[in-house]
């Protein structure tokens, strides 16, 4: 299973769910870059009920061989929908958690306040402006990372 996060969130976005997966059979790939839309083809690492941790090559692909359950969070889910779209040969089965599939999203956008919600999805396709708004508001970030789940 090929766990992708969201943006901001890192691989620990994923921890309280891993162990569930594992006890329940499954081998767990966390996407380890905050990076997430250029994922999958950037380092990943691999998690085993055991809790070791290994990075892949950067240049390897958690979806290489036999098809995979990739499950998407976030920017991860946009790339989740992409790769299903562009790939579906390489996906078991794809589940998407906060993004719905490019056109229902897009039919929202015009028929409700979906627009004013998603104004950093907006913001965030200037190539520079995220990585200064990281920098530059390390405090503010860490406050919505934490607002958001993630206690480390």
């Amino acid at each position: 299973m090929v766990l992708l996060h969201g943006f901001p969130q890192t691989s620990k976005s994923w921890d309280a769910v891993t162990p569930g997966l594992h006890d329940a059979g499954y081998r767990t790939v966390v996407s380890t870059s905050v990076d997430t839309p250029r994922l999958p083809a950037r380092g990943v690492a691999s998690r085993t009920g055991s809790g070791r941790s290994s990075a892949t090559s950067p240049h390897s692909s958690p979806l290489v061989g036999s098809p995979v359950h990739l499950v998407g969070h976030d920017w991860g889910a946009i790339v989740a929908w992409a790769t299903a779209a562009g790939r579906p040969e390489l996906l078991r089965t794809l589940t998407a958690v906060s993004v719905p599939h490019s056109r229902a999203y897009l039919r929202s956008l015009l028929s409700s306040t979906q627009a004013l919600k998603s104004y950093y999805v907006a913001m965030f396709q200037i190539p520079w402006l995220a990585d200064t708004m990281l920098r530059r508001f390390p405090k503010q970030t860490d406050r919505l990372l934490r607002n958001s789940g993630m206690t480390t």
